[in-house]
C-alpha cells in the first residue's frame, strides 16, 4: 500500500512531501501503521533508491540533490577572510541562482551577512577593495539602491541562517532572496517564485531546512509557503 498506492499518489501531487502527509494517505486508504514500523518502511525504501530525504520528517523522489556553486562569490570570501580571519560572516550572490530565472539577470548583487558592529568597517574594507557597497541599507538608500558591477549589500548576520563555513546554504539563499527582493529591486515576487519552483523542481533541497528558516525570515513564510 505504501510502495504502490500511497507513495506515487503523494509524488504526482508534488516533488515533496512530509512524513504527515504519509501517514494521512495510509488512513485514508484503511492503512493506518505504527509511527515506528513507518519510519522503518521509509527508511527501507529510502536504501532501495525509491525515496529521499528532504530533511527532517520530508521526503522527495527527487533523486540529484542541489550543489550550490560558490565559484561567484569564492573572491569576496577571500578577501574579507585575509582581512578579518577570525571574522564570523556568510555570503551569497544572485549570480548563484542566474540559471533558474526566467528573465536573464545582466548584474549580479552579493550579500554578506556580519555581526551588526562589524558592519561599517566590513564596508569601509570593500569599498577601498573597488566594490560598491550598501550598509544595511534603508530609507532613503534602499529607495537609491542600484545593481552595478561589484555591488555588495551587508546585513546583520542572522545566526539561523543555514550556511556551510563563509557560504550561504541554498535554502537559506532561497529564504534570503524572498527577503531582500521585498524590499530592493533585485527582482519581482513571481520570478523569486520562479527560481524556488525551477531549482527545487529540478534538484532535491531540504524544504525542512528551507521551510523553518522561512517561518524564521517573515514575510518570507507566506511567501515561500505558497510556492
Amino acid at each position: 500500500m505504501l510502495r504502490d498506492k500511497c507513495l506515487p499518489a503523494l509524488a504526482r501531487k508534488a516533488r515533496y512531501f512530509s512524513i504527515r502527509a504519509v501517514r494521512e494517505c495510509l488512513r485514508k486508504h484503511g492503512c493506518p501503521v505504527p509511527p515506528d514500523t513507518l519510519k522503518k518502511y521509509l527508511y527501507d525504501l529510502r536504501k532501495t533508491g525509491t525515496l529521499f530525504d528532504a530533511g527532517y520528517g520530508w521526503y522527495s523522489t527527487l533523486p540529484e540533490a542541489f550543489v550550490l556553486n560558490t565559484e561567484s562569490v569564492r573572491e569576496l570570501v577571500l578577501l574579507i577572510e585575509k582581512q578579518y580571519p577570525l571574522l564570523e560572516f556568510s555570503v551569497w550572490s544572485t549570480g548563484q541562482i542566474k540559471g533558474f530565472t526566467h528573465d536573464t539577470l545582466a548584474r549580479f548583487v552579493e550579500f554578506v551577512y556580519v555581526e551588526r558592529h562589524n558592519i561599517s568597517p566590513v564596508a569601509e574594507r570593500l569599498i577601498d577593495a573597488g566594490y560598491f557597497v550598501y550598509a544595511n541599507p534603508r530609507g532613503r538608500q534602499r529607495r537609491e539602491f542600484t545593481i552595478r558591477q561589484k555591488t555588495v549589500v551587508i546585513r546583520p548576520r542572522v545566526k539561523t541562517q543555514p550556511r556551510e563555513g563563509h557560504f550561504v546554504a541554498i535554502e537559506g539563499l532561497l529564504v534570503d532572496l524572498f527577503v531582500e527582493s521585498r524590499g530592493l529591486p533585485i527582482m519581482g515576487l513571481a520570478e523569486c517564485r520562479t527560481v524556488l519552483e525551477n531549482l527545487a523542481g529540478r534538484y532535491r533541497i531540504s524544504i525542512a531546512g528551507l521551510v523553518s528558516y522561512a517561518q524564521q525570515r517573515k514575510p518570507a513564510t507566506d511567501d515561500i509557503l505558497k510556492s
